[in-house]
């Protein structure tokens, strides 16, 4: 049961994230005038939906994402380009424009065409709203960065929330435990040097220990070694020696505290998340390639690899259902550590520079004001917006490319999944 709500509790924040990410969009759009026909929440046949103010909002049978439909996202076609081709000749917008209704029936068009066309049936009983092509350029930067703009802002609340405001296990330098023995016969080197759970380790030879992290790194330093190792005991410091065997554990387990994160602690903690986001974005076909490996061979899951949204959920349920007396406040902190680390995702990856992300329109946009801005300059004709339904071959082909990452690594998360221990 535990594993099944930490899997709903993962889903029902995906929901609310990417219904919160298309608000992002939605609301700049409308701020600026520009047509918004549609606002769902999830995907398949529509469950209910009201139309306000030239806005049908909605909610659909399958509640894995959702969308928002900008009108006029797309610019009209010159008349002279080429749109189609009808009876074996090639058809300019203008000519197509000519034919009657029946006959444009028969023109195979363009995939640029065809997008135009679907993008300003989008106008339709909008009035004196604007298609998105006409707004300026930094409107259309400012809409489309929105969206991915509150998934960062989820993330970092997320992050507050989990480390600021709930905190972290700290280890601390007092024992919690000590191992009596690996086996009857080889008792672990703490407790046969007299080490005990409460006692306080404060120094190891001549170093000074301060946290759990610096007593590990001299347990490594002075592996084969007889070190004599400082602890404090009912108020007294007590002295004893413990031979550090050259490898293995020396039978000591550490008292944890919940500490809250400094500001300045969770800013870093951001930053770095974002960091090793874009990493491992740009090391995405490798990633993939090798995900793609484990399904076909016994090649084990990078831990730290990634996933799909399958492997999340079973992630989140594994948080939930892990073994062990794990406080409750601890594994709602993992969870919501993992909602802000999918969020993150979601920033990144929409700010990709390729269409039909985010990042795709956003880049149209900024080349479309440097171009203008170029021909301004040399004393030319503005040459308007950028036509990005030009490149729907090669978003069609991205879609696919990611369709294909897509099933690879729920492919993956099933047959080969990566779990927490």
């Amino acid at each position: 049961m535990a594993f099944f709500f930490g899997v709903l509790v993962l889903v029902v924040g995906l929901v609310i994230s990417v219904a919160l990410h298309e608000c992002g969009h939605m609301i700049p759009a409308k701020k600026f005038g520009a047509a918004v026909p549609q606002y769902m929440v999830g995907f398949g046949p529509t469950l209910w939906s009201k139309k306000v103010g030239g806005t049908e909002y909605g909610l659909k049978a399958i509640l894995l994402g959702g969308y928002v439909r900008i009108g006029g996202m797309f610019p009209p076609a010159k008349p002279t380009e080429i749109v189609g081709t009808y009876l074996g000749h090639y058809l300019t917008a203008q000519q197509f424009e000519r034919l009657d209704s029946a006959r444009q029936n028969d023109v195979r068009l363009s995939l640029a065409h065809e997008a135009r066309i679907a993008s300003s049936l989008d106008m339709r009983g909008q009035g004196q709203l604007k298609p998105f092509w006409q707004l300026s350029w930094a409107q259309q930067v400012l809409v489309m960065f929105s969206g991915p703009a509150v998934n960062l802002l989820l993330a970092i609340g997320c992050a507050f929330v989990a480390l600021g405001g709930i905190g972290i296990n700290v280890p601390q330098t007092t024992l919690a435990a000590v191992t009596h023995s690996a086996s009857p016969q080889a008792p672990r080197a703490a407790y046969q040097a007299g080490l005990r759970p409460g006692d306080r380790i404060v120094a190891v030879g001549e170093s000074r220990i301060d946290s759990w992290p610096i007593l590990q790194k001299q347990i490594e330093a002075n592996r084969g070694r007889s070190v004599d190792f400082s602890y404090v005991r009912g108020g007294q410091t007590c002295h004893a020696l413990v031979q550090i065997p050259a490898d293995g554990p020396i039978g000591i387990t550490a008292a944890v505290t919940r500490e809250r994160m400094p500001f300045t602690g969770v800013v870093k903690n951001i930053f770095n998340q974002f960091t090793g986001t874009v990493a491992v974005i740009g090391k995405l076909p490798t990633q993939v390639f090798a995900v793609a490996k484990s399904i076909f061979t016994d090649t084990p899951r990078d831990r730290n690899g990634i996933v799909s949204v399958v492997g999340v959920g079973r992630i989140a349920g594994d948080v939930a259902s892990s073994n062990g007396p794990v406080p409750i406040i601890d594994r709602f902190a993992s969870l919501i550590s993992l909602l802000g680390g999918l969020n993150m995702a979601l920033f990144a990856f929409n700010l990709i520079p390729l269409l039909p992300l985010d990042g795709g329109h956003i880049a149209g946009a900024i080349f479309g004001k440097v171009r203008s801005a170029i021909a301004s300059a040399r004393g030319k004709k503005d040459p308007g917006p950028v036509d990005i339904a030009r490149l729907m071959p090669l978003t069609y082909a991205i879609f696919g490319l990611f369709l294909v990452i897509t099933v690879v690594l729920v492919a993956a998360d099933i047959v080969a999944p990566i779990h927490l221990s």
